[in-house]
């Protein structure tokens, strides 16, 4: 059977969980593995590995109908038993915040503190990247051959990353136009919606007062463009004890990618405490 924790590092050091995003894996850690894998042991969770094992690779329909962070969290304190009993740094790369957050909320006795890029205790509707990505889905012109749907696609999104991201969700059925969207981006909007990803604040904020108390604080690192933490899930978080917001001036949601010594300082100041 697959594990969903990869073991990198030293197995004597203090335990960092990382979670990667949605299209993500353990290439999203690459560099803090190379930077701290002498001092501390790194898990990197990949909730489709069983799932990769049979051979159902990407995200297929079956998978996005799947994801739930509820339950990944608890598969995740559930592999954690094979390495470790004592309480966890973690680090959550977007939508894998949510199953950071939730871990939080779950089992604060195995938390000791986090780092999530970009994604908040909210909805991500209403959010400036959700926003953007649902007008690109519905609204951009696939009756076009790929040089005009990529020169189209450059001129509607500056930024780099999310661009690279869309056009990488679409492909052509027949060699030629219409273009279709892969199902990851087909379904990205239902399957959101599928999370109640709302319902995390009120259990949050009923364990705030035990994670401050035991100084197990979210660091959170928000972008200053195309964020998907909207404004009153900002405004909300900002009044949590156990939260540090850090807005990331000239950043979007990818910021893990254009940030990415930032998250690794704060990241190294949080789990050599």
């Amino acid at each position: 059977m697959a594990t969903m924790l990869q073991s990198f590092g030293n197995k004597k050091g203090p335990v960092i969980v990382c979670v990667p995003g949605l299209l993500g894996g353990a290439e999203d850690f690459r560099d803090m593995i190379s930077r701290f894998q002498e001092s501390h042991h790194l898990l990197v969770f990949d909730p489709n590995a069983e799932r990769r094992e049979i051979g159902l690779n990407g995200l297929t329909l079956e998978i996005m109908q799947e994801i739930k962070f509820d339950c990944n969290a608890d598969e995740l304190a559930g592999e954690l038993k094979k390495f470790t009993n004592e309480p966890v740094w973690m680090c959550g790369i977007s939508i894998g915040g949510k199953i950071v957050y939730d871990f939080a909320i779950k089992f604060p006795h195995l938390f000791r503190g986090g780092l999530i890029t970009d994604v908040g205790l909210g909805p991500f509707s209403d959010s400036e990247l959700f926003c953007f990505v649902e007008d690109i889905v519905d609204n951009i012109n696939l009756n076009q051959a790929w040089p005009e749907l990529k020169k189209d696609l450059r001129a509607k999104i500056s930024d780099d990353s999310l661009r690279s991201l869309i056009q990488s969700q679409v492909f052509y059925p027949t060699k030629k136009p219409p273009a279709a969207w892969k199902i990851g981006m087909a379904s990205f909007k239902s399957m959101l919606n599928r999370q109640a990803t709302d319902e995390q604040f009120v259990p949050f904020e009923n364990i705030d007062n035990i994670l401050a108390q035991k100084s197990s604080i979210l660091h959170v690192m928000k972008a200053t463009n195309l964020s998907a933490i909207n404004n009153s899930s900002y405004d909300r978080m900002s009044k949590l004890k156990s939260i540090k917001i850090h807005i990331i001036e000239n950043s979007s949601h990818f910021l893990q990618f254009t940030h990415k010594n930032i998250m690794l300082d704060l990241l190294q100041q949080m789990s050599e405490k």
